[in-house]
């Protein structure tokens, strides 16, 4: 993703957080509702259960298994949940064709606040353990690749319904396959830190208490 559509996609991203429809700057600002067909609503929506991955992912070692990790497990297991409904169509009933705005609104906030949240609850600690040259280039790359799908997403007009379920679909498994090896991550440095207390590894891993 360019340089120079990262502030727009902040931007907008601001603006969905709050409620209010994204700037001209992003496709979906034209028209905040947009209406999928059922196999576009099942192909976003049944993707939505990637997320389950990085959930799963919390609780693979057991030897770090502490409250970050089942706090982890529980948000991303709601991340999975919350975005099937909400990409799924079961907030726009379209398997009974008709449209709630309210739940739908409700369930879409949700769905980017959860996701937010959980974003920012990998990401932070990853940032902390970023002293080398290869990890940093590493944490660019997955992000990039974890986020991209999204932008991309957003801009599609909304006539290309097809196109948007493509690259929505892409992105939920860019970015669970993302957020694992971040998870991964952190669980090797919290592990690392615990075996080898002779060692100074503070000075390359995030310690988690």
């Amino acid at each position: 993703m360019p340089v120079k559509h990262i502030g727009h996609f902040l931007e907008n991203h601001g603006r969905l957080l709050l409620g209010k429809p994204p700037s001209n700057k992003m496709a979906s600002g034209r028209n905040p509702h947009r209406e999928k067909s059922r196999w576009q609503a099942l192909l976003a929506g049944g993707s939505s259960f990637m997320y389950f991955v990085p959930s799963w992912a919390f609780l693979v070692d057991e030897s770090v298994l502490d409250m970050w990790s089942l706090f982890g497990c529980v948000l991303f297991g709601c991340v999975a949940i919350v975005s099937a409904l909400s990409d799924g169509g079961a907030s726009e009933s379209v398997w009974l064709g008709t449209t709630n705005l309210v739940i739908t609104r409700t369930l879409r906030l949700l769905d980017r606040w959860l996701a937010t949240i959980a974003g920012g609850f990998i990401v932070l600690p990853s940032l902390l353990s970023l002293v080398k040259l290869h990890h940093m280039l590493l944490f660019v790359l997955v992000c990039v690749l974890a986020v991209a799908p999204l932008h991309f997403a957003r801009k599609t007009p909304h006539h290309q319904n097809w196109k948007w379920a493509l690259w929505h679909t892409l992105w939920h498994f860019s970015s669970s396959i993302a957020v694992t090896i971040f998870i991964l991550w952190i669980e090797h440095c919290h592990k690392s830190s615990s075996n080898w207390d002779d060692q100074d590894t503070s000075s390359f891993c995030f310690h988690i208490p």
